[in-house]
């Protein structure tokens, strides 16, 4: 059995690169999925979301199981509801959350109406995978993610999202576990409302889910077969569709249906060849729109590249711009660990010591010399000491559990 270990913010420590890679290695054997995390990106989510789906279906042979550990929230909670898993479990001191998707527009009234049918199709796509796990409606979930809605411990199973509690022996008491996951994950807010990346999530999430659409006015119209019967002499046919007749072939054969070029159209018909090149003109302008909606930094050579082919679809785009990502980041890590330094070359300085806590004073005393001295302690806490000596003093009786990718 191989095991996955998803700890983190999704779109930052956890990407699904990592994830497919595991699975690669994986290569049929059955998956120990451990997850923890507040949350992350909506695209990001999709694409693990889908990863474990084409793993199923690629390994159909293979067992699934999921752990829920600490924290499930916001994405991290839709990919726990993925049928993929067989089992899934969670810690009896977890947290489970749901809520509808989030994005950032910047626009007009048409780029806001664009951005709310997106995230209105979205949270439907999210509330039937909640509703599937849970046994429940669609609309039921919907209201349950219209509400934020937040779950500890034995109530996750209670709700149906997860099968089988498994029992801990640090539990921590609900309000401090609740009031820890609520500020990671508003802590993780903050930082996707800072990131360039958010003003792309949604519309690239959308780009992955196949959209069906209504036949256009000019598309052409489905003939029914007649009746093999012949009309009677000067009566109209009941067709409602009037074909002129071809003209006659070269080699006699007026049986042969004889298309017209694009210049024919022009001249008989000017009505519907101006209607096609205004179709045409909009599917091309909304296509160059998709793909520069998939842009990041250090990656518009590649945009332009698209733009300019005529034929790369958004979603298309998306994908390449990961990948491309994906290797940046990679070559970046290779770079930097050439560039290391030797254990030992940089020896600790013994100044530190002196500024070392007494461990032997009040939890109340070191907790205050922490927050004064830490800018990054009093962000994460919102500037708020009490809600950080709470969290000192459940961390100091080992209530709390800190895993990987959590800081």
């Amino acid at each position: 059995m191989k095991k996955i270990v998803i700890s983190g913010q999704i779109g930052y420590e956890v990407t699904a690169e990592k994830i497919r890679n595991r699975m690669n290695e994986a290569a049929g054997d059955n998956l120990d999925v451990k997850l923890s995390s507040p949350g992350g990106f909506v695209f990001d989510g999709l694409e693990i979301y889908n990863l474990f789906s084409e793993y199923r279906r690629e390994y159909p042979q293979s067992q699934l199981f999921l752990t829920l550990m600490g924290d499930a929230s916001s994405m991290a909670s839709y990919i726990a509801t993925n049928p993929a898993f067989d089992i899934v479990r969670a810690e009896n001191n977890a947290v489970f959350m749901m809520h509808n998707p989030y994005g950032v527009t910047i626009g007009d009234y048409r780029d806001m109406k664009k951005s709310t049918d997106m995230l209105s199709g979205l949270s439907k796509i999210l509330s039937n995978s909640y509703a599937t796990r849970a046994k429940m409606t669609p609309a039921e979930a919907q209201k349950l993610m219209d509400a934020e809605t937040w779950y500890f411990g034995d109530e996750i199973k209670t709700a149906g999202f997860a099968d089988e509690m498994i029992e801990v022996s640090d539990k921590q008491e609900k309000t401090a576990a609740l009031s820890h996951a609520k500020l990671k994950f508003e802590n993780l807010l903050d930082k996707m409302r800072e990131s360039e990346k958010s003003k792309k999530d949604i519309s690239r999430a959308a780009a992955m889910i196949p959209v069906q659409t209504e036949p256009k006015a000019n598309d052409k119209p489905k003939i029914e077969p007649q009746p093999d019967t012949e009309p009677t002499k000067n009566e109209p046919s009941k067709s409602s569709v009037t074909v002129e007749d071809p003209p006659p072939a070269a080699n006699g054969d007026n049986n042969k249906e004889v298309p017209m070029d694009i210049k024919e159209i022009q001249d008989k018909h000017p009505e519907l060849y101006a209607e096609l090149l205004k179709a045409g003109k909009d599917t091309e302008m909304q296509r160059i729109k998709d793909v520069k909606a998939q842009s990041l930094p250090g990656h518009e050579a590649l945009i332009e590249q698209f733009v300019l082919d005529g034929k790369t679809t958004g979603a298309e785009a998306a994908t390449a711009i990961i990948k491309a990502e994906n290797e940046l980041q990679a070559k970046a890590m290779s770079e930097l660990a050439k560039n290391k330094p030797v254990d030992g070359a940089n020896p600790p300085d013994p100044k530190l010591k002196e500024d070392q806590i007494d461990l032997n004073t009040p939890i109340e005393t070191r907790a205050k010399a922490e927050w004064d001295k830490s800018k990054e302690i009093r962000a994460e806490f919102f500037d708020k000491f009490e809600i950080y000596l709470s969290f000192r003093k459940n961390e100091e009786a080992g209530n709390t559990k800190l895993l990987g990718g959590v800081k």
